[in-house]
């Protein structure tokens, strides 16, 4: 296995573990109270503006949930939607698939960095390593467009000329960088992703890739209503499909806010967790940075999010020992407003820092 550790940040704030008092939430997660040191209202006040419905400016939200201290604090969900409601992860997804990757390279199925060997990259293309792929460096030509369908390799791809192979449309695009050397996010790099696992575990149909993201991820976690989505050829379309309820999103940050640890042992390999959250990239535009398929968040908490389309979130913040979630439907108009709230409900919630 590569050393994981060399990658990661030397000044990330340490991630806290279970206290030995709280229960791990398996399949039941303890219940708390807000704390005293939070104002109640503006708390409610700020949550209030998050529930006004489509016309607010932060968009519908469907479900919030607040974990502190590994107890739910908060948890509201919105018209028609209540704790068994299943949500589309969207691009939080990407973050899931990371875990996923994570179980092979703790069992020695995979070298991060080594050559991934897909078939058809003996060109330049066969010095893309997974790294390269979970930190968006792949080189690949690809345009990441939510809108434009004239230029958009996503939208073509989960709704177009190539929705009948996610992974082998994107590997088929031809390098316009050297790999390693330049960010570009895209939906089509966690799909090949995707399909390196499926290669390295043998999967040959859906209902075997559906099986081994039970047995190796979504079990393990108590996420039992997780249910992934998969392309005509049988492979995982880990850039976007995954159903579950805000509850079981929640453990799956909760085993990303303990380091990857569940039930008080090791799940996730040693240093996984920081590579994810370590900054390699940043986008000045919007403000937030970019680990191994998770953004991180410029804030005093080391923050680092699940992010998805609409405006699906899923956020850890270590200083605080705390993880949220929230799943809606916000306008691309509407998502700095959005992430404006994000922020202000994180600073709001600053007196829970250690």
């Amino acid at each position: 296995m590569a050393d994981l550790e060399m990658e990661t940040e030397p000044s990330l704030i340490a991630l806290p573990s279970q206290h030995p008092i709280v229960a791990w939430p398996a399949e039941t997660w303890p219940r708390g109270n807000l704390p005293e040191a939070i104002d109640p209202r503006a708390f409610h006040r700020l949550i209030d503006a998050a529930f006004v419905g489509a016309d607010g400016a932060v968009g519908a939200t469907h479900a919030l949930l607040i974990a502190h201290h590994g107890r739910i604090l908060f948890e509201r969900y919105g018209p028609d939607h209540d704790a068994s409601s299943q949500h589309l992860s969207w691009s939080v997804a990407k973050s899931v698939a990371h875990a996923f990757i994570g179980t092979l390279v703790r069992d020695g199925l995979l070298d991060i960095d080594a050559p991934t060997q897909l078939p058809g990259w003996d060109d330049k293309r066969g010095e893309i390593t997974l790294r390269d792929l979970l930190m968006m460096r792949s080189g690949l030509r690809w345009v990441e467009d939510y809108v434009d369908d004239s230029v958009s390799h996503v939208i073509d791809m989960l709704f177009g000329s190539g929705q009948a192979n996610h992974a082998e449309y994107a590997a088929g695009h031809p390098l316009e960088h050297s790999p390693s050397e330049v960010f570009n996010y895209s939906s089509g790099t966690s799909n090949v992703v995707a399909d390196i696992a499926r290669r390295v575990l043998g999967i040959t149909d859906e209902a075997g890739y559906r099986k081994a993201l039970a047995e190796r991820l979504f079990q393990p976690l108590s996420m039992n209503s997780a249910d992934p989505g998969f392309d005509e050829s049988g492979n995982w379309v880990a850039s976007s499909y995954l159903h579950a309820t805000a509850e079981d999103f929640l453990r799956f940050g909760h085993l990303y806010l303990r380091d990857g640890f569940w039930k008080n042992e090791r799940f996730l390999p040693e240093g996984w967790v920081d590579l994810a959250r370590t900054t390699h990239a940043f986008v000045e535009e919007d403000n937030i940075g970019y680990g191994h398929h998770w953004w991180t968040v410029p804030d005093d908490f080391g923050s680092f999010a699940g992010s998805g389309y609409d405006g699906q979130r899923v956020q850890i913040v270590p200083a605080m020992d705390l993880v949220f979630v929230r799943f809606g439907k916000t306008e691309q108009d509407d998502l700095p407003a959005l992430n404006a709230w994000y922020a202000e409900l994180v600073e709001l919630l600053r007196p829970l820092a250690r």
